[in-house]
């Protein structure tokens, strides 16, 4: 078989596209064949095959082994070889490792790591020691190979059996391969600490699962390397040179993790450690700036690693020496100094930084945003400065200002003596200090102006350079530093900015770097300054900023939209219905285009709600702008099904309703109506359907009237096509995903209309009851069940009479099929309680179950649900991941509704309105994950941390007490309507409520109180016991 696999992988790159397919068609008949796997390694192995065969030949392989392998593959098809084959195959790949060519050791590597997963040990139990073998020869083809196997096979999850082997007999011979410099070369040596610091991490992960084992693998290995790394780190760098970088850099990165994970090991070694960190920071830096700041940089080694790549770690070892408490002493004036000093000379911007972010606008507004997720060196100095204001403010601030004024002092004279690169340095400071603004503005508030002088500052200094033309990046970031302080600034400098700022926008000359910092400062200020202070220049910032709109993309867009959202949506913000129209008009091209944007796309709507809320006259002529377009785009649907026009184009038509203070503006369901439910009736994508229910939901809630009296060109009711599109969703083999939001529109139609829904609830109940005993996901469950909460609290009778009387047909299969619609709603409502979300859908949850526990019906008494977590050894004190729990799945008691629905009451009395909390009421502890061997980060500094423990049931005090628990206005989210929240159910003082309830139900003894108190658990006991004591 090996020469036919050759001839057809040869055939696989043939220009003649029907010679290659036929050659792929026929690799794949060939893969279910017993030889096949076998024939694979063979080729790979063969000498006489060019070596472009061997490596297709080894993709292959590798796809093989997903495939084929083992039925624990999760994309395993079928025909595995056998275990006689699987020994042929092993040891052929095996010692592929050692073959001379790297991308075929890097596949072997790959394949072999992958069937460890499901060989090791049972089946593969030589793998360990071939590989320590493997090392121990030194041929430096055979270290890398079996170095990429272990970096690989310490990724996945060990179990306790190999995580002491690897520790034991593969760790103490990579540590001899590192400390061998004159047999390997750096680049292998570096991949022996990759190595070791993802065995680090791998015991990190499983230290919960199996404390001994990794307590023991840590203590016996982690000590031992890190007294390796330090005593390297002591070698001078022009020993090995620029070579020695990349092990240096890995060293530093795995320091780095143990700072995070395993820091008792480093505790004995901090004072060596940040004396060597700031020594190589220091000792590197002439290199640094003489090879990435000059504009003519000095010649490297192009194979070593890059500067940054070392420098930024070590900045993260000093980020991790920062937070640990037992350094704290270290941090003392000259170190902390020193180290500020150094994140400011090695956070300026380098030369390849500056030509990119001069002619890419996206990479400059995506690096130097202040919430960017890119990582660079640049980043890790100001992250080092936020960590160090962070544990150290005071200290900090006053070694920030000597820095500065150092640092201004040594650039005016570079400047004067007429060096190009004067500007970095000074910039480089002011984005230190602006990327820890917050944290430099507390620390001033508590030190007092003397620490660090930022009006000054931006007076006296950063005022000359807003017009320094000539260092365009420099300029701009004076403008961007005066906007992050500028809550601090009095209003003279601060209009000085603004007013300095708006001709950059409209100035043809300024270039890329200056125009989007003016924009980024002018977003700033109308974040903090006051209306009045930006609205003489909204006409002017709107006219420069609108036609850069059809120009640019990505970023640049997004912080434009931003912008100008911003302006719109300050206070008192006035504009002319025609100009807003103008606006829509040039807007919507740029949304057309941005709409598979989900961020884009996203801004864009905020902006279309911001332009529609400034007036009713801006409202009315946004609408006849933009919804005939619009509409259009969702009619789409029907025709495109991968066009995101739909989706996005009802997205913005519900925030234009939204910009709207109250009601549905005369036109817009007569315009819209016709389209959307024709797209709802038959569209298959879930987004579409998403949006669309959202947007029915919040024209029902806005207008319902203005809906339901609309007629389609058929004849058709409102009323009619919503519920076409409820039935439509609520079908069992609808998806769940795209009937999510059915629920609130069912609970908001019955809310504004419940004389029109009457003639048809029956139907609809059952609909929802024989969908919901098939749903799979606890969010569908919800939106199902929440609608008969509400109904239960005006029409119980009716709710239990036609549940009761409704059997899930024996056809639809199911943990319910045959059961009545009572006992699925009762059943799947105690089994997803406690994951309930949204304020005002708790609180109707609470009253309906407080309602059915007091009617004391005789058909809720004996339906069985769902009780508390059974408890085991295995799950107990332990966090169950996935793999975990499908392993050994939850168990839970089974308990009558009654003392469920009474759990549930108590358990919402106990976490003070969040739902979410009830874990800890069924008897599963919260265990913190996270690691902090015996030297926390300084959150223990704080006394009241921890206070809750010493009295447990202490909530109940303030609780109890007049204006206690749930009525605080933040508990509604930022999005909540006006509906909900003046509704009777968030009005409703809730504690006082459960409280009464309680009281009554246990004086009158009501729905058999004290039996079904006596099912209760201790701590629900203490917090009954505690409220009939006050």
């Amino acid at each position: 078989m090996e020469a036919q696999l050759v001839q057809l992988i040869e055939s696989t790159l043939s220009a003649d596209a029907n010679e290659r397919i036929q050659a792929e068609l026929t690799l794949s008949e060939l893969q279910p064949q017993a030889e096949f796997g076998y024939a694979l390694v063979r080729v790979c192995a063969e000498e006489g095959v060019p070596l472009h065969v061997r490596q297709m030949t080894g993709l292959l392989l590798r796809k093989y082994i997903n495939e084929r392998w083992s039925p624990m593959f999760p994309s395993f098809k079928g025909s595995a070889p056998s275990a006689e084959a699987k020994a042929h195959i092993r040891p052929q790949l095996f010692a592929l490792l050692s073959s001379p060519y790297k991308p075929l050791r890097t596949t072997a590597a790959y394949a072999l790591s992958l069937l460890a997963a499901s060989d090791y040990p049972d089946h593969y139990p030589s793998l360990l020691d071939d590989l320590v073998g493997l090392l121990r020869r030194g041929d430096s083809a055979g270290t890398h190979g079996a170095m990429r196997v272990l970096e690989e096979f310490v990724r996945v999850e060990l179990t306790e059996e190999q995580l002491l082997p690897v520790a034991r007999d593969v760790l103490p011979v990579l540590l001899g391969v590192l400390g061998n410099p004159q047999a390997h070369s750096p680049p292998t040596r570096a991949l022996t600490i990759a190595v070791f610091r993802q065995c680090v991490y791998t015991l990190h992960m499983v230290r919960e699962q199996y404390p001994a084992a990794a307590s023991e693998a840590a203590q016996s290995v982690i000590p031992v390397w890190v007294d390796a790394f330090l005593q390297l780190l002591q070698v001078p760098l022009d020993a090995d040179g620029e070579a020695g970088w990349g092990v240096r850099a890995q060293m530093f990165k795995t320091l780095n993790l143990l700072t995070d994970t395993f820091r008792d090991a480093l505790i004995p070694h901090i004072a060596l450690l940040l004396s060597s960190s700031l020594a190589h920071l220091h000792a590197l830096l002439p290199t640094y700036t003489a090879t990435y700041l000059s504009d003519s940089p000095a010649a490297g080694d192009e194979d070593a690693t890059p500067l940054a790549e070392l420098a930024s770690p070590v900045f993260d070892v000093l980020a991790g020496l920062a937070k640990l408490k037992a350094a704290r002493e270290l941090w003392d004036e000259a170190p902390l100094r020193d180290a500020v000093g150094l994140a400011v000379q090695w956070g300026q911007m380098s030369v390849d930084e500056e030509e990119t972010w001069a002619s890419d606008p996206n990479a400059f507004v995506d690096d130097e945003e202040d919430e960017t997720e890119n990582y660079s060196l640049r980043i890790a100095t100001h992250d080092l400065l936020a960590m160090f204001l962070q544990k150290h403010p005071l200290p900090t601030l006053r070694a920030l200002a000597p820095t500065t004024h150092s640092i201004l002092a040594a650039s005016e004279a570079a400047h004067a003596a007429g060096q190009g690169e004067w500007w970095k340095p000074v910039e480089a400071t002011l984005a230190a200090i602006g990327s820890v603004a917050e944290g430099v503005i507390d620390a001033v508030e508590d030190e007092g102006r003397e620490a660090f002088d930022l009006e000054g500052l931006c007076r006296s200094v950063v005022g000359r350079f807003v017009g320094a033309s000539e260092t365009p990046f420099l300029q701009g970031r004076a403008f961007v530093f005066a906007s992050q302080f500028a809550d601090v600034l009095p209003d003279d400098l601060r209009s000085a900015y603004v007013d300095a700022a708006v001709p950059l926008l409209e100035s043809p000359t300024a270039g890329v770097p200056v125009k989007i910092s003016a924009v980024r400062a002018l977003r700033n200020f109308t974040r903090h300054l006051a209306p009045g202070l930006i609205h003489p220049y909204s006409l002017r910032i709107i006219t420069a900023l609108v036609p850069l709109l059809p120009q640019t993309t990505e970023s640049t867009l997004g912080l434009l939209v931003e912008t100008l959202d911003r302006l719109l949506g300050l206070e008192g913000s006035t504009l002319a219905p025609e100009l807003a129209g103008e606006l829509v008009d040039v807007i919507l091209p740029v949304w057309e285009r941005s709409a598979k944007d989900p961020l884009l796309a996203s801004q864009l709507s905020d902006l279309f709600r911001s332009l529609s809320a400034v007036s009713p006259q801006t409202h009315l002529a946004v609408l006849q702008r933009a919804l005939p377009a619009l509409t259009a785009a969702i009619a789409l649907a029907r025709t495109d099904e991968t066009s995101a026009l739909p989706e996005s184009a009802i997205d913005v038509i519900a925030s234009v309703v939204r910009g709207r203070k109250d009601g549905v503006a005369e036109g817009v369901v007569q315009e819209l109506g016709e389209t959307l439910f024709g797209v709802l009736d038959v569209t298959e994508d879930r987004n579409v359907i998403q949006n669309g229910i959202s947007l029915l939901t919040l024209l029902v809630r806005r207008d319902s009237a203005h809906l339901l009296s609309w007629r389609d060109a058929s004849g058709r009711g409102g009323l009619d096509r919503l519920l076409g599109v409820i039935a439509r969703l609520l079908n069992p083999h609808e998806s769940e995903s795209g009937g999510l939001f059915v629920g609130d529109l069912i609970i908001h139609l019955l809310r504004a209309s419940a004389d029109a829904v009457l003639p048809v609830l029956p139907d609809l109940l059952k609909a929802m009851i024989l969908r919901l005993a098939t749903a799979k996901t606890a969010s569908f469950s919800q939106s199902l069940i929440i609608p008969f909460s509400y109904l239960i609290q005006t029409q119980l009778e009716t709710v239990l009479d036609l549940l009761s009387a409704l059997r899930i047909p024996p056809e639809t299969g199911g943990a319910y099929a045959g059961a009545s619609g009572l006992d699925v709603l009762v059943s799947l409502w105690s089994e997803n309680a406690d994951t309930f979300q949204g304020f005002w859908a708790i609180r109707v949850s609470t009253l309906a179950l407080i309602r059915l526990f007091a009617s004391e019906d005789a058909r809720l008494q004996n339906i069985m649900v769902r009780g508390d977590q059974v408890l085991t050894e295995t799950n107990r004190n332990t966090i169950m991941t996935r793999s975990r729990t499908k392993a050994q799945p939850h168990t839970y008691t089974t308990i009558p509704f009654p003392v469920k629905a009474l759990k549930l009451i108590l358990a919402e009395l106990h976490s003070g309105g969040d739902s979410a909390a009830i874990s800890a009421q069924n008897g599963v502890p919260h265990i913190d994950a996270q690691s902090d061997d015996g030297d926390d980060d300084w959150e223990d500094d704080d006394p009241l941390a921890g206070a809750a423990k010493t009295n447990e049931f202490g909530f109940l005090s303030d609780m109890l007490g007049p204006g206690g628990g749930f009525e605080d206005d933040d508990a509604f989210g930022k999005d909540e309507d006006e509906d909900l929240k003046n509704d009777t159910v968030s009005q409703l003082n809730m504690t006082d409520h459960i409280l009464s309830f309680l009281r009554e139900t246990y004086s009158r003894n009501v729905g058999d109180f004290n039996a079904v108190c006596q099912q209760l658990a201790p701590e629900e006991l203490a917090v009954l016991q505690r409220v009939m004591s006050s």
